[in-house]
C-alpha cells in the first residue's frame, strides 16, 4: 500500500519563475518557502513520499529542472507524458492525479473539502484567469501574503484528500499503487491469487514485440460535414469471445512453430509477411525505429499473435512462421476464473458516496459514478461483456439478475 509522508505544491510567475512554495507534513506541520534553493534542500532533507497534484506535468518538472543543474541523477517513470514517480537521494515524488485523476477542485468536492481556485488577487490580463497573472516575483508584499494563504489551502487539501482515499481503499480492501492502472492490477493480483510471471527476459522481450495497443488511422484529414461513433466496450466484448493463452507456455523453433500455428494453438509467432500491394486497408502492424507505428504492403518480418496473423490470412496477407511462443491451452474469458465484479463496483459506489458523505449530493448518477475510480468501472465493463449484458431492462444476464435481486 502506498503511503503520504508528505505533500508539495509551487507557484511561479507565467509558469517558469519561481515565486513561493510549500511543503505540509502528515503530521500537519506547515513550511512555506519564497526561495527555490531552500524548498529544494528541504525536500532532500525530509525525503520519503511526497506527493503533489498535477505535479507529473508542473511541480515535479519543476524539481527535475533543480536536479539537472545540480547533476544529480534521477530515476523517472512516466505514463504517456506525465511523471508518475520520481526518485532521488531518498526521495520520491509521485503524482497525485495519476491516482485521482481529476482536478484538485473536483477532489475537494467529492471528498466534501470547501475550495476555491480563486486566488484572491486581481486579474489584469482580462482572459479570467482567476489571477494567476498577478502572480509575480516582485508583487507587492500584501499579495504574497494572498497566494500565500491560497498554496497553504491547496496544499493542505491535497493531503487530506490523498489521506481520505488511502483510508477508505484500505477499509474495502483495494491494494493501491501510484497509478489507476497499478492500483487495478495490484488490487485483481489481490483478489484473484494470480502470480507474477516468472519469465527470462527474452522471452519478455519477444512478447512485447507483438503488442500495438489500439488501431488508430486517419483515413481522410478532411470533410465537409461528418458524424463520429463510438463502439462501447469493444475491447472487453472481443475478449469475451476469443481464446487467451492459458496454460503451459512453450519456445519453438520454426518447424514446431509453424505446426503449432497450423493447428490454431494460441501463441505469439515472429514471421515474415507477404501483404499484397493493392490491399486497402492493410491488416498489420510494423513499429519504425523512431517509434510510428505504420500498416505496410509488400513483404516484412514482424511477430504478431496468432488470432492477428489468421486474420491478416483471411484478408489475402501470406504468413511464414519462423519461431514463437505457444501455449498449451486456450480458453475464453467467461471460462477462467473470474473476480466477484458485481462485488467490487457495488463496493465501488460505496466509496464514491463515503467520500461525498460531507458534500452535497449530485443527482445525476452518471456524474457520480464518473468520478469514481477508473478501475472499478473498468472492472463492471469486463464483467458485463464476459456475460454478454445488453445493458437494457429486463436484460436477462447474471450481473443484472443479480442486481434486481439485491
Amino acid at each position: 500500500m502506498i503511503k503520504v509522508d508528505r505533500f508539495f505544491d509551487i507557484e511561479t510567475e507565467k509558469w517558469d519563475r519561481f515565486v513561493v512554495g510549500g511543503i505540509e507534513d502528515a503530521d500537519g506541520s506547515y513550511v512555506r518557502f519564497r526561495d527555490a534553493d531552500q524548498l529544494f534542500e528541504e525536500l532532500i532533507c525530509k525525503g520519503g513520499e511526497i506527493w503533489s497534484w498535477n505535479g507529473g506535468l508542473f511541480d515535479i518538472l519543476w524539481v527535475l529542472e533543480q536536479c539537472r543543474k545540480r547533476e544529480i541523477a534521477v530515476q523517472v517513470s512516466c505514463a504517456g507524458t506525465r511523471v508518475t514517480r520520481a526518485q532521488f537521494l531518498g526521495v520520491s515524488l509521485r503524482d497525485a492525479v495519476a491516482l485521482v485523476p481529476m482536478t484538485l477542485q473536483q477532489a475537494a468536492e467529492i471528498a466534501g473539502i470547501e475550495l476555491s481556485k480563486e486566488t484572491g488577487l486581481p486579474c489584469i490580463c482580462g482572459d479570467d484567469c482567476k489571477g494567476y497573472c498577478s502572480i509575480k516575483v516582485k508583487m507587492p508584499p500584501e499579495h504574497y501574503l494572498i497566494i500565500e494563504e491560497y498554496l497553504r489551502k491547496d496544499v493542505h487539501t491535497g493531503l487530506k484528500i490523498l489521506e481520505k482515499v488511502i483510508s477508505e481503499c484500505t477499509r474495502h480492501d483495494y491494494e493501491l499503487a501510484g497509478t489507476v492502472g497499478g492500483s487495478a492490477y495490484r488490487t485483481a493480483t489481490n483478489m484473484w491469487g494470480l502470480k507474477a510471471a516468472d519469465w527470462e527476459w527474452y522471452r519478455y522481450k519477444t512478447a512485447r514485440r507483438a503488442y500495438f495497443g489500439g488501431r488508430t488511422e486517419v483515413f481522410r484529414p478532411t470533410a465537409r460535414e461528418g458524424f463520429s461513433c463510438d463502439i462501447n466496450s469493444a475491447y472487453p466484448a472481443a475478449l469475451s469471445q476469443i481464446d487467451l493463452p492459458t496454460g503451459d507456455m512453450f519456445v519453438c523453433n520454426k518447424v514446431r512453430a509453424g505446426k503449432a500455428y497450423r493447428r490454431g494453438m494460441e501463441g505469439i509467432y515472429l514471421c515474415r509477411i507477404s501483404v499484397p500491394k493493392d490491399m486497402f486497408i492493410p491488416p498489420l502492424p510494423v513499429r519504425l525505429d523512431s517509434g510510428r507505428v505504420v500498416y505496410p504492403v509488400g513483404e516484412f518480418r514482424g511477430t504478431y499473435t496468432g488470432i492477428e496473423l489468421r486474420y491478416a490470412e483471411e484478408c489475402g496477407a501470406d504468413v511464414q512462421i519462423d519461431s514463437g511462443l505457444v501455449w498449451s491451452e486456450g480458453a475464453p474469458v467467461e471460462e477462467l476464473p473470474r473476480v466477484d465484479w458485481l462485488r467490487v463496483a457495488h463496493r465501488g459506489l460505496t466509496l464514491v458516496r463515503a467520500l461525498r458523505r460531507d458534500s452535497k449530493l449530485v443527482a445525476d448518477q452518471e456524474e457520480e459514478q464518473g468520478r469514481a475510480a477508473t478501475m472499478l468501472q473498468m472492472m463492471d465493463t469486463v464483467a458485463r461483456a464476459a456475460v454478454g449484458c445488453e445493458r437494457k431492462p429486463g436484460c436477462g444476464c447474471a450481473i443484472c439478475r443479480e442486481q434486481r435481486g439485491a
